[in-house]
């Protein structure tokens, strides 16, 4: 695991080749002399030199204790690892190093990552798959060129059309304002919970909740009227 905030996620009282090390201590049950010798490998890997070992995390930049965390995940060789908004807390110009660290980690180790954000530009950069949820459900799943070209689900559609252009040209996307009210996650509504938002909603998707379903080279959407057409193969 990679937390959102790299100073709430380390221990201030410890030191960064012992903060690093537990993992390996604790779920590897590797010795101490192997373990020192691994958190040096890594802490080269995140680019913050072996040397960092001795100090204490508040010697550090929010970028560098990123980097601190992600070394602390890579610890235990897994092959999966959630990242938490990894760099929301971090300035732009740092959330480019750390995410550009991750993806060189992900190709080097053959990693799987679920990587969690709110932040498209970054989702693009980095996935290679994108899920979309809205109050707690999975809508739409779909390859990341696919999803970013045409969303299949009317949340995506508004998502995508909110994004920044830089440009002096018009939007490639008309610009969707998303009306009505929020509902309370804990108590969403009837049907399809995206219905009290949706330009698109018909009397079915106030009565009846869609389910998962395939659209096709990989795509999966939660609609009963997705912007691109159903599978043949998927249930009506």
């Amino acid at each position: 695991m990679v937390f959102q905030d790299p100073f709430g996620s380390l221990n201030p009282r410890r030191r960064i080749a012992d903060i690093v090390a537990e993992p390996l201590l604790r779920a590897r049950g590797v010795a101490k002399a192997e373990a020192r010798a691994i958190v040096d490998d890594l802490l080269d890997q995140v680019g913050l030199g072996r040397d960092a070992g001795g100090r204490r995390p508040h010697e550090f930049s929010g970028g560098q204790r990123q980097r601190i965390g992600i070394a602390r995940a890579l610890a235990p060789s897994p092959r999966f690892v959630v990242a938490d908004e990894p760099v929301s807390a971090l300035d732009v110009s740092i959330q480019a190093q750390v995410i550009n660290l991750l993806a060189d980690l992900i190709r080097e180790r053959g990693l799987t990552m679920l990587f969690i954000s709110h932040d498209l530009g970054v989702v693009r950069h980095i996935a290679d798959r994108v899920a979309v949820m809205y109050l707690g459900q999975i809508i739409e799943v779909a390859p990341r060129d696919d999803f970013f070209a045409r969303p299949a689900h009317p949340y995506g559609e508004a998502l995508l059309s909110s994004v920044p252009a830089l440009s002096a040209q018009p939007p490639a996307r008309e610009r969707i304002e998303l009306t009505g009210e929020l509902p309370d996650p804990a108590s969403p509504p009837a049907g399809c919970t995206f219905h009290t938002r949706c330009r698109y909603a018909v009397e079915r998707c106030r009565t009846s909740a869609p389910e998962l379903r395939p659209l096709g080279d990989g795509r999966e959407v939660r609609c009963h009227l997705p912007l691109i057409p159903l599978s043949p193969e998927g249930p009506a």
